[in-house]
């Protein structure tokens, strides 16, 4: 195994030529890790909507009854067999692969989100699925 410090350090050294990379790969190893990392040590149900702000369980709690279009179980999302062929292909990408590009794993959240009856089984599915086929499932950074 490599340290997350390790690997800063040899980023650091190589900063100068491949800035952009190096400062994106700086702030998602050492700051959005340390972030992540404190927010599940200090709020006691970062694992549930109660630790969202206000706003955003107002709006949930506004659009829980919302129609939806479509709606799946866990086992179809599971098996990436919705109708949106992007997220399919970015469900399966995780189980096969155990990785998501970060960008692509919060349109991922987003549309469970749409396709569930409720924030809150929108919530457990989310857990259910990153925690079992993202490598860093289980880790904080999976719930910020």
């Amino acid at each position: 195994q490599v340290s997350a410090q390790r690997c800063a350090l040899v980023v650091k050294q190589f900063k100068s030529k491949f800035k952009e990379g190096g400062d994106a790969f700086l702030e998602e190893s050492i700051i959005r890790r340390e972030l992540s990392d404190n927010f599940c040590y200090y709020v006691e149900n970062y694992d549930s909507i109660e630790c969202a702000y206000d706003w955003a369980k107002e709006t949930l709690r506004k659009h829980a009854s919302d129609k939806r279009e479509y709606v799946y179980t866990c086992k179809q999302l599971e098996e990436g067999k919705t109708h949106d062929d992007l997220w399919n292909a970015a469900q399966l990408q995780m189980v096969k692969e155990g990785k998501m590009h970060g960008f692509l794993r919060m349109y991922w959240a987003k549309k469970i989100l749409e396709w569930t009856s409720s924030p809150e089984e929108a919530l457990k599915i989310s857990i259910y699925l990153n925690d079992r086929y993202e490598l860093d499932g289980r880790d904080p950074n999976g719930y910020v």
